[in-house]
């Protein structure tokens, strides 16, 4: 897959599961934003001062409803990911100067909880990089 394939597999992966995901959220009656507080920290000069300031979090990522319904994304655009994560893999493999598998917490967008559980977490990769 080319540079620029792979930059419209991308996009077109974003696009559709933001939109799965927005639907999904609407199902369940939650909004894709949550409001919260967060720390701001405010450097003026060689001063400094911080303060709690009202913002908005993504939902997926406060609290535990983003993995007690998971998955969040479809089988197709579970595919999608996996074939662009190995592009991108592989273009990184020509590119950096060392082998390291990409890794995340985001586990839920693909898998149940049941899925982890019975999983326990083992990679589906092989570590050793052959």
């Amino acid at each position: 897959m080319s540079l620029d394939e792979l930059g419209d597999e991308l996009t077109s992966l974003f696009l559709t599961a933001s939109e799965t995901i927005v639907r999904r959220l609407a199902s369940i009656s939650l909004p894709p934003t949550v409001p919260t507080r967060t720390m701001a920290i405010h450097r003026e000069g060689q001063d400094w001062r911080s303060e709690y300031i009202d913002a908005r979090s993504n939902t997926l990522l406060t609290g535990g409803v983003a993995r007690e319904i998971a998955p969040w994304l479809d089988e197709d655009q579970v595919r999608l990911a996996y074939g662009c994560s190995a592009a991108i893999a592989e273009a990184a493999s020509v590119t950096l100067p060392f082998w390291s598998p990409f890794e995340g917490h985001y586990w839920q967008l693909v898998r149940s909880v049941e899925d982890e559980r019975a999983n326990r977490g083992l990679p589906d990769f092989d570590l050793t990089g052959a």
